[in-house]
């Protein structure tokens, strides 16, 4: 059964495979023969030279004394009498060796030819013309059905792009290879890293090409595969500038403008009150709709807020409902496995809480060193001081906050606006709008085992600031710098919707840097946008 599935895995790639490989093969060609036609034409001819040596060789063409002098790049079409200069030698005819050497001569300047008169010949074209059909399109291409070309210096020569009319036309050959590549990579592969590495290769080699209206705009939405979306705005504002009245531009334009389907925004505002915190109305909301359309419309991030709800009310059997609809439907998305894992948590709860219950922490005991005055001489003694071990019992159920406290960031002189120094510690800032506080929390916590497993050799502790009812912020750090906070958000980011909160969609959150005091004057001012938009001004690329 696995060697099944590995052999259709297998054939649904060899197609797209086969045309990569045809395009590299192209762009390898053209490539090659636009470094030979970029040399010197001293050293350009005696690469020819040497290559139709070499050619002729592997083809068994022997090379007469003639060949070898001057003919090769030289003026091939000086005449000389076949007949003459014979000599002492005697008639033409007679001289076994002059016949072979003019045979010789012949066929390397003409080929071979059949020895028959011209009238014959003709004859012979009129009456395979009169009987001929015409080919069809795939014998036509059949190598076996072409004819090779004559090897000769001018013939390779001509296949050289050295005239500007030869160049402009390798590179188009290039360009477009390049651009069935990428796209081969991105709509038949799926392998959206490998399609962006291709496109920034085209965009950078062909800047001035006509195809770069298509290549921004396959690379834009390649990058918002990968959640780059800062790239994805530069790039789309590149094509915007350059390519104002394009057609990709209109269809940046016109997005979203389009006829959609109903439901997708009705269970949206529904997915938008839950993770608000408006779990009522959001509740009665989704039983109406579910009515009118008969059958529910269900996203994986809708069922893991629901069971997330389900949970804080107690209702562990419609929470397990939900995550196991989530696991059979949505096998593939990476919820899928975070929702497995909150199953196992619910299935043992009890065992759980019971643990917790029992649990007793006793802090062992507490020797203090001994103190040692560096200025004297002789040894003495210090009576140690025994504490006795504390015992600590854990509560059953500690009472969840009602709100969200400001983590304890001291607040000192906040200038009247906001300044950006690189030099600066910086913290890294994850706003996050319109979510209920118990999102929050989970977020909090996701952010920080990512943390632990991925950065288990630094602190980066995390806290929580409420800026106003809809606007929270994570703070992370601080970093040292700018720079090594800038490192986190670029490495990290791009996972926070895949692996690490899936359950939070892209518009509920943002990223940035922020030092003490701009955070100081954040809180003072009470709203996020007006530093995300500084930050934006001065980073365009990243935030």
């Amino acid at each position: 059964m696995l060697f099944e599935k590995e052999a259709v895995k297998a054939n649904n790639i060899k197609s797209p495979l086969q045309k990569i490989a045809q395009g590299f093969i192209t762009v390898n060609k053209e490539d090659s023969l636009q470094k030979i036609a970029a040399l010197p034409s001293a050293e350009r001819d005696t690469y020819i030279n040497s290559l139709l040596k070499k050619l002729r060789k592997e083809r068994g063409i022997k090379e007469s004394d003639a060949e070898q002098g001057s003919n090769f790049g030289g003026n091939m079409n000086a005449g000389s009498d076949l007949f003459g200069s014979t000599g002492a030698t005697g008639f033409y005819f007679a001289n076994n060796s002059l016949k072979t050497k003019g045979l010789s001569d012949f066929k390397a300047k003409w080929g071979n030819r059949p020895n028959i008169d011209n009238w014959r010949r003709q004859s012979a074209v009129d009456r395979n013309f009169s009987l001929a059909t015409i080919d069809t399109e795939e014998k036509n291409n059949n190598p076996a059905n072409k004819v090779a070309p004559v090897l000769s210096f001018t013939s390779l020569e001509d296949s050289l792009p050295i005239s500007p009319e030869k160049l402009l036309q390798s590179n188009n050959a290039v360009s477009e290879s390049l651009l069935k590549i990428a796209n081969t990579f991105q709509y038949e592969l799926n392998d959206a890293p490998a399609a962006i590495e291709t496109y920034e290769l085209l965009a950078k080699r062909f800047s001035e090409s006509a195809v770069l209206e298509d290549v921004w705009f396959q690379l834009q939405n390649a990058y918002k595969k990968t959640n780059q979306y800062g790239k994805a705005d530069s790039v789309k504002q590149l094509l915007q500038s350059v390519y104002p009245k394009g057609k990709n531009n209109q269809i940046l334009l016109n997005k979203g403008k389009e006829k959609t389907d109903p439901a997708i925004g009705l269970y949206q505002d529904i997915y938008n009150q839950f993770i608000s915190g408006d779990f009522e109305k959001a509740l009665l909301k989704k039983q109406n709709a579910d009515k009118q359309l008969v059958s529910s419309y269900w996203t994986p991030q809708l069922l893991y807020i629901e069971a997330l709800y389900y949970v804080k009310q107690q209702q562990d059997s419609i929470a397990q409902n939900k995550l196991n609809s989530l696991v059979s439907m949505f096998k593939a998305h990476p919820l899928a496995e975070k929702a497995k894992t909150f199953l196992d948590v619910i299935s043992r709860r009890k065992e759980i809480e019971n643990y917790l219950t029992q649990l007793s922490i006793e802090r062992p005991v507490e020797i203090p060193d001994k103190k040692i005055d560096l200025n004297s001489t002789q040894a003495e003694d210090v009576p140690v001081t025994v504490k006795a071990p504390v015992k600590v019992n854990v509560p059953a159920a500690a009472p969840a906050p009602s709100t969200i406290k400001a983590a304890p960031i001291e607040k000192g002189f906040a200038p009247a606006t906001y300044q950006f120094n690189a030099s600066d510690s910086q913290f890294v800032a994850i706003a996050l709008y319109k979510v209920d506080p118990v999102f929050v929390s989970e977020a909090r916590n996701a952010w920080n085992r990512f943390n632990q497993e991925r950065y288990y050799n630094q602190k980066l502790p995390i806290s929580v600031i409420r800026v106003n009812d809809s606007e929270q912020i994570l703070i992370i750090g601080p970093f040292t710098n700018a720079a090594e906070a800038s490192t986190y958000t670029d490495r990290n980011r791009p996972l926070a919707t895949s692996r690490v909160t899936p359950w939070l969609e892209a518009s509920k959150f943002s990223f940035a840097i922020i030092s003490r005091e701009n955070l100081n004057l954040l809180i003072k001012k009470g709203e996020t946008g007006t530093y995300w938009q500084m930050l934006r001004n001065l980073f365009p690329d990243k935030y």
